[in-house]
C-alpha cells in the first residue's frame, strides 16, 4: 500500500484562500499470473479524498479503520456460516491443513468445499478468490 498526503494552499477567485489536505491511497498486489510485457505489480484500489482541515496521519488511520468496519456489510451474503469462516480463514492466509484441523475435517473435504466456492464465484484458485473479495470489500 502506498499513501500520499499533501497540504494544499488553494487560492479562490474572490481573493480568499484555504488550506486543504489531499490524501491519496494506492493499493498494489503482485501479479500471480506473470505475462510478458506486464509489470510485476498491478493496481487494485485507488482512493482520493480532500479535507478542508488538516488531518494528522493518526487521525487519518482512525478514519480509515472506522470506514473499513462499515464497508460492504453484505460481503459474504450467499455463503453459509461455515463457508464464511472458511473464506475468512483463506483470506487471512491460513493453510489448508490448519483449516481442516480447526473444522475437524480431512484436508480433502476442505479442498472440495473450496472448489464449490471457486465455482460459485467463477474463480480458479485461492488467490483469485481473495482478490475477488478484496475488490468487493474495497468498492
Amino acid at each position: 500500500m502506498c499513501e500520499a498526503i499533501c497540504d494544499l494552499h488553494v487560492a479562490n477567485k474572490d481573493g480568499s484562500s484555504s488550506e486543504d489536505c489531499l490524501h491519496e491511497t494506492f493499493i498494489f498486489r503482485r501479479r500471480k499470473d506473470k505475462k510478458p510485457g506486464l509489470p510485476d505489480w498491478e493496481l487494485v484500489h485507488f482512493n482520493t479524498s480532500i479535507a478542508t482541515a488538516k488531518i494528522s496521519p493518526e487521525e487519518m488511520l482512525e478514519i480509515q479503520l472506522s470506514n473499513k468496519s462499515h464497508r460492504n456489510p453484505h460481503l459474504y451474503d450467499g455463503l453459509t456460516d461455515r463457508e464464511k469462516k472458511l473464506v475468512k480463514m483463506i483470506r487471512s492466509g491460513t493453510q489448508i491443513r490448519d483449516i481442516a484441523a480447526s473444522f475437524g475435517l480431512a484436508e480433502i473435504t476442505i479442498k472440495k468445499a473450496l472448489a464449490k466456492i471457486y465455482h460459485r464465484y467463477n474463480v480458479k484458485n485461492r488467490s483469485r478468490l481473495c482478490a475477488y473479495f478484496d475488490d468487493l470489500e474495497n468498492s
